[in-house]
């Protein structure tokens, strides 16, 4: 009799258990599948502030390129206005004599 009990409560143990793990791991797989979508998201992010930061550095570098090339315009004025200022004075001085 100990036995045949013994049998039946290990039985209905061994399918409780079966039924708790498959639960468990049906839940599991779920959870995955969510925490791969998040990670999907994540990543979109990522790449779309990866992108701006981009179009950014770029602009800035542009820009940079622009203010360079502006400094060089204005030293060339400059030495143009001192070639012409510098042929003035040798005019005028030869003016004077």
């Amino acid at each position: 009799m100990t036995t045949d009990s013994f049998i039946i409560i290990f039985s209905v143990s061994l399918l409780i258990l079966t039924i708790l793990m498959s639960v468990v791991g049906i839940y599991l797989i779920m959870v995955l599948i969510e925490a791969r979508g998040t990670l999907k998201r994540v990543n979109s992010v990522i790449d779309e502030a990866t992108s701006t930061v981009q179009k950014i550095t770029a602009t800035t570098g542009s820009l940079g390129g622009l203010m360079g090339g502006l400094a060089t315009g204005v030293q060339v004025f400059k030495a143009f206005a001192g070639r012409l200022e510098e042929k003035r004075s040798t005019s005028r001085s030869k003016t004077k004599r």
